[in-house]
């Protein structure tokens, strides 16, 4: 191993780090409502330093039945960062907030039984691949199919920034699986220098680029604050002030005419 598997984890939550305080700093040219939309990029630059920060310290760490050390604070941070990028998926689509909901429980799914999966052997282990497969083929086709034709009624704006988020998220499960199926913890076809850098590789991707794409898509985050005050209006199934958004939202337009919340 060219370096060290801690000290690896430590130099990713250096860069991670870094892209914290570099989304911190680009934020402050969000002002106003948009504000709230963009201060996302921090927060999943900054859980991403935090979690790597832990794993190199060994926080968190358990030892699976094989004897092979299972960083849980990494699946702590998947959690807490790709469900909202979910979220965004569905936000910037405009879907049905059910339907969103549902794929950020495929995304729980996913992280939980992948943890179960390196943790234990079989039988526990053979119900956490089966339920990492179902979860994978759920969340594509959400992205994919309902989600995608919910953004075919949206502007260009946001219509760009959700192919970009969604093509990231689609990538981005593919290439864990992978690593997942091949890696020490999987069928160990991958040495563990290896295995822990694509991991890496695939962590810095999908957080930073989930970043960069928010704060480069001002024009859509204009949008969503034009249309809801917050992120977790639509969580909490609060209507669209512009267009009337879809599924919940539509309950709400028919019984309040006026548009007020």
């Amino acid at each position: 191993m060219l370096i060290g598997e801690l000290a690896f984890y430590g130099l990713v939550g250096a860069v991670a780090a870094v892209a914290f305080v570099g989304s911190a700093l680009w934020t402050r040219r969000h002002t106003g409502a948009r504000l709230r939309y963009t201060l996302v990029a921090p927060y999943v630059t900054g859980a991403l330093a935090l979690g790597y920060v832990g794993m190199s310290g060994e926080v968190l760490t358990l030892v699976a039945a094989n004897g092979r050390p299972v960083p849980v604070s990494r699946f702590l941070v998947y959690l807490l960062t790709y469900t909202v990028v979910v979220g965004y998926v569905g936000l910037l689509a405009d879907a049905d907030r059910r339907t969103t909901l549902l794929g950020c429980g495929c995304i729980v799914g996913f992280v939980l039984a992948t943890m179960l999966n390196w943790l234990f052997p079989a039988p526990v282990g053979t119900v956490g691949k089966a339920v990492t497969l179902v979860s994978i083929v759920g969340l594509l086709w959400i992205l994919f199919r309902p989600l995608t034709r919910a953004a075919a009624d949206v502007s260009g704006p946001r219509r760009l920034a959700f192919g970009k988020l969604r093509n990231l998220m689609a990538l981005l499960i593919l290439g864990y699986l992978v690593v997942g199926l091949t890696s020490r913890q999987g069928l160990g076809l991958l040495d563990a220098f290896t295995g822990v850098y694509v991991g890496g590789y695939l962590d810095v991707m999908g957080h930073l680029g989930f970043a960069a794409i928010v704060l480069r898509s001002a024009d859509a985050m204009e949008e969503l604050a034009a249309d809801r005050a917050s992120p977790l209006a639509y969580v909490r199934g609060g209507h669209s002030a512009v267009s009337g958004g879809s599924g919940d939202a539509d309950i709400d337009i028919d019984t309040d005419p006026e548009g007020g919340d």
